[in-house]
């Protein structure tokens, strides 16, 4: 063999290696390419068919729960939407109870038994929650109020009423009480969400500053596979569930409470009033109002939340927004020249879990002024 015919058999090696590297480089990535979608068809048609049982037992536990707990009050017709409302009897007008945020009516039916016969109290469930059958309209303030107004026809409780507002549905009560002023006896805030606290309240808890937050948090209420919650929920695999509504619910209507929270309709109506708060807050500002001489109980949660280990971050981010949360609610009581702000010492925002006795008693001292009132007015 040549020197020439030497390097013509090593170029040619050479090249036979090279070409051989080349194809592996374009083979290598091609075939992790083909396997990788296979991998994602596989877990597409794992994560449908996990969907598929996810609702699949969803719609058998609606419907086995729909038949096991009728609502316990009577179904009103409004705008062709049957809507639940509860109520107890007793002398003067009527308490009639707006409930926080996606929150049912039976969440206050223990302070509803504590006025029976004493006071008459009125509870609801805004469309979509509780009992009640859902609408497509937006769920903001004005239309939550004129929702409320129909709902009080519909079931013949004639005005004046004492409103009790909690958290968001004391936007909605500021609301009703301004578009129907004639038809308000009293009106108690209760933790009270503030027209203003979007602009007011430090960015972090703002709703300006939260709306990523928010997102987030709507997107996995979408996302949340409630058939499988449910399941494990049965099981007592993840107990979640059951064990939040004992701590909720009075103890005859804790399974009831355990299927409302389950329901897929009350999720809907939960994502819904959450996404347009900044809009109630806004219609809510456009209607405040001087309420003159109105009588108004103001009752504010304390800076020590029960619910949240004191040192734990959930407590530190309460205490940076506390100081203004309550000089917000120092202004919701200068509403009227005819009010009272009580701060509940030892509760967090759900007052009427926390300290149900105090909601009672200042929801029983405002429904006798305003009967004596009523009364002299005579």
């Amino acid at each position: 063999m040549t020197g020439d015919s030497g390097a013509w058999v090593q170029r040619d090696l050479v090249g036979q290696a090279v070409r051989c590297w080349c194809a592996c480089d374009v083979a290598l990535p091609l075939i992790v390419v083909s396997q990788t979608r296979h991998a994602l068809r596989v877990a597409a048609a794992g994560v449908g068919t996990l969907g598929l049982a996810s609702a699949a037992y969803q719609s058998y536990g609606v419907a086995r729960d729909r038949r096991r707990y009728p609502p316990p009050g009577e179904l009103v017709e409004v705008d062709g939407r049957k809507l639940h409302v509860l109520t107890t009897p007793g002398a003067g007008p009527p308490i009639v109870i707006m409930t926080a945020l996606g929150t049912p009516a039976i969440d206050w039916l223990a302070i509803q038994r504590a006025l029976v016969g004493d006071v008459p109290v009125v509870l609801y469930d805004r469309a979509g929650v509780g009992w009640s059958e859902a609408r497509r309209r937006s769920r903001t303030a004005v239309r939550m109020a004129d929702e409320l107004h129909a709902v009080l026809a519909a079931a013949h409780i004639d005005p004046p009423y004492i409103l009790a507002g909690h958290s968001l549905g004391g936007l909605i009560a500021l609301v009703y009480t301004a578009r129907h002023r004639e038809h308000v006896a009293g009106l108690t805030l209760i933790d009270s969400s503030h027209p203003d606290m979007d602009e007011r309240l430090p960015t972090g808890r703002s709703l300006a500053g939260r709306h990523a937050e928010w997102l987030l948090h709507l997107a996995l209420l979408r996302l949340r596979l409630l058939g499988l919650v449910r399941l494990a929920d049965d099981l007592g695999i993840r107990r979640r569930v059951s064990d939040a509504v004992r701590h909720i619910y009075p103890a005859d209507v804790v399974s009831a409470g355990r299927a409302l929270m389950l329901s897929s309709r009350q999720r809907r109506a939960d994502v819904s009033e959450l996404v347009h708060l900044s809009r109630s807050c806004n219609e809510a500002w456009a209607c405040l109002t001087d309420l003159d001489t109105l009588p108004l109980a103001v009752l504010t949660s304390s800076e020590n939340d029960p619910d949240r280990v004191p040192g734990s971050p959930g407590a530190q981010n309460r205490s940076q927004w506390y100081a203004t949360w309550s000089l917000l609610q120092s202004e919701l009581a200068e509403l009227s020249r005819n009010s009272s702000h009580t701060v509940a010492e030892r509760s967090g925002h759900h007052i009427h879990r926390h300290d149900p006795d105090l909601v009672v008693r200042v929801l029983r001292e405002l429904a006798y002024r305003a009967r004596d009132d009523a009364s002299s007015a005579r």
